[in-house]
């Protein structure tokens, strides 16, 4: 982090937390203690769902902020969401994104990922709140020296574990009393609206004593639509527990029943937009008007503690409400709830080939070219759509799975092509496999077929499964489609590249030249043609071929020089350079290529490579009896494996 950089701070938006004052004061103690002691603070935060677990984590990381400079970040486990939880390397992707490491020196292996995320967690002052967490295999790996850190995790579940072998704290937290209920009716209601004890008390019994519940109705009774008193008379709950856990569904019943009739539609068809959150667009398209409208009707149910407002102009369900808000669509209207679904599905499977079409280099995949023409660039640029990309990409993901159970064989094929991109760039490629699996099953073209063959190769590349890369191209390969046949080839010979088989490399990248003819693109036959050298040349260096690669890796240096998104690949081919040049002694060769790779790869933030290569150049000036200079080029490979924003 540079002095001007602020550290980083991902946490929510300083939620209303009444109560809570046992745990607060206690938690206080500890954190007094821990610092005493020189040791981490280790919390959890147990309960049901609805109960103020996320709130009062968030109002701790808040409270403490000062005594962690290093930043706060929120990680999400999803224990609750029915796709499945979100495992430990996943969140040490969040985690090492939230503390501003790019996207592309994020590492693809899980192993290697963890361990980045626990290098960049050490030694620091940070607060991390690990929310919705299911299991302790979630949390395996991520975190290391946290000595002098703050993480707060909290679970639905007790996850014994976590006392008993890494010493956390543990609270149970409880439903609220009488007065907790009195001071958060007071918090939500305007100035001088008085509530009496019985209607406190009554609301309190009814929403069994649960803050999420408590809340909403709160928000009901102080809204000024209502007699507080008829409208806790009106809640009715035949039974406040189901199987030891509290059901507060009745609560939602009533409290939807007294929204005006607009908002009710509202809140059951929100709902059903695919993913975790959402944002203004998708919200306008599902409710029918403009932009503007949406917000103001959004802000309505934000105002009544029906939606959450996560900062940017993004909203959530709690997931507790959204499956009561779902549950009334479906069963209100099938029909009406399926047009929702289809609507929201729609809507977002054409902003991710909006996205696509503005953060891709590559050509528009095979048969979906008429819809890519349908639809205009999102944005003017990559980095715009990469950041938009980032913070929907679950509700893309959620799309493409939706376009796949709806049947629709078009868009289930498009969408995950569309996303494949920014995956690969952004290891994020274990969210698209299965969708492609489930998109070549309603293929029945074979240059659709090949497409999708042909970006399951790119897929298990960037996962690091050789084996897996190597049948994928011979089966885009085998789907004969001529155009394509020099990109499965290439893809072939990088899967044998990784799984060590150099001499099969060589010869598929071989096979891959001579079928550049057929692409049928001269701009694309150019650029496929100087990716081969590279990566053949590549290959030549680890079997000790200097002599034939560097005449290749020139040529193909001087074509990437030329496009400044190139310049990843420039400096891949100015590095092997020099690596050649060192090899036969000419060191000024060596370290002006060296030096050519080092600021290509600075110029476009690929900080780690940079440093690896800067290393080079002080082994180089160690040789040479240039020590000032061997110091300078290790210290600022140490500012950039430290700092990555720093470049």
């Amino acid at each position: 982090m540079t002095e001007e950089s602020a550290p980083p701070w991902t946490l929510p938006r300083k939620p209303l937390c009444v109560n809570r004052v046992t745990e607060i004061d206690e938690l206080s103690s500890a954190q007094v203690r821990a610092f005493a002691n020189g040791q981490p603070m280790l919390v959890q935060l147990a309960g049901p769902r609805g109960i103020g677990k996320t709130t009062l984590a968030v109002e701790l990381a808040y409270r403490f902020a000062d005594d962690y400079p290093d930043g706060g970040v929120f990680l999400d486990a999803r224990g609750s969401d029915p796709q499945g939880v979100v495992p430990a390397e996943d969140l040490a992707r969040q985690l090492l994104s939230q503390l501003g490491t790019p996207a592309q020196h994020i590492p693809g292996a899980p192993e290697d990922r963890l361990a980045t995320a626990r290098g960049a967690v050490a030694g620091k002052r940070l607060i991390v709140v690990v929310d919705d967490v299911k299991l302790l295999a979630q949390l395996d790996g991520l975190f290391g020296d946290v000595s002098r850190s703050a993480i707060v995790v909290t679970s639905r579940s007790r996850l014994e574990a976590l006392a008993s072998r890494q010493q956390f704290l543990r609270f149970d937290l409880p439903v609220f009393d009488v007065d907790a209920t009195a001071k958060l009716i007071e918090a939500i209601a305007p100035p001088a609206f008085a509530v009496p004890l019985a209607v406190v008390s009554g609301l309190r019994a009814k929403c069994a004593g649960l803050p999420l519940a408590l809340a909403a109705g709160a928000g009901r009774i102080t809204s000024g639509e209502d007699d507080p008193a008829d409208f806790v008379a009106g809640l009715r709950l035949a039974d406040l527990e189901q199987d030891g856990e509290l059901s507060v569904e009745g609560v939602f019943d009533a409290i939807y029943c007294d929204l005006p009739a607009v908002e009710q539609a509202d809140y059951r068809l929100l709902a059903l937009i695919p993913g975790p959150d959402f944002g203004v667009g998708v919200a306008a398209a599902v409710l029918g008007c403009p932009d503007r409208e949406a917000r103001r009707r959004v802000a309505q149910l934000v105002r009544k503690y029906l939606l959450i407002s996560s900062g940017s102009g993004r909203h959530r369900f709690h997931d507790l409400i959204r499956e009561h808000a779902a549950g009334i669509a479906w069963a209100k209207s099938p029909g009406a709830a399926q047009d929702v679904v289809e609507r929201a599905t729609r809507w977002l499977a054409h902003r991710a080939v909006a996205l696509d079409r503005a953060y891709a280099r590559r050509p528009v995949p095979v048969g979906s070219e008429t819809l890519y023409e349908s639809i205009a660039a999102a944005h003017d640029g990559a980095t715009a759509a990469a950041r938009e990309f980032d913070v929907e990409w679950p509700n893309l993901v959620a799309a493409a799975r939706s376009c796949a159970d709806l049947g629709w064989p078009d868009l289930a094929i498009a969408v995950p092509a569309a996303l494949y991109s920014f995956a690969y760039q952004t290891r994020r490629s274990g969210d698209l496999t299965g969708l492609y699996q489930r998109a070549l099953d309603l293929a029945e073209t074979a240059p659709v077929k090949w497409q999708l063959h042909r970006d399951l190769a790119g897929l298990h590349e960037q996962l690091g499964d050789g084996e897996e890369v190597v049948g994928f191209a011979r089966a885009a390969a085998a789907d004969g489609y001529e155009p394509g046949m020099s990109s499965a080839f290439e893809w072939e010979g990088l899967g044998h590249e990784q799984c060590g088989r150099l001499p099969a490399a060589k010869a598929a990248f071989r096979e891959a030249i001579a079928w550049i003819p057929s692409i049928g693109d001269p701009v694309h036959e150019e650029r496929s043609a100087a990716l081969l050298r590279m990566h053949f040349s590549r290959v030549a260096l680890k079997e000790g071929e200097a002599a034939e690669a560097e005449p290749e890796l020139v040529t193909a240096a001087a074509y990437f020089a030329a496009p400044p998104e190139d310049a990843p690949n420039l400096a891949r081919c100015e590095a092997l350079l020099g690596d050649i040049a060192r090899g036969r002694e000419d060191n000024r060769a060596a370290e002006t290529r060296w030096s050519r790779a080092c600021a290509a790869y600075e110029s476009v933030s690929m900080a780690g490579a940079a440093a690896e290569v800067l290393g080079k150049l002080a082994a180089l000036a160690d040789s040479e009896g240039r020590l000032d200079d061997a110091r300078a080029y290790r210290a600022r490979a140490k500012q950039l494996r430290e700092d990555p924003q720093s470049t």
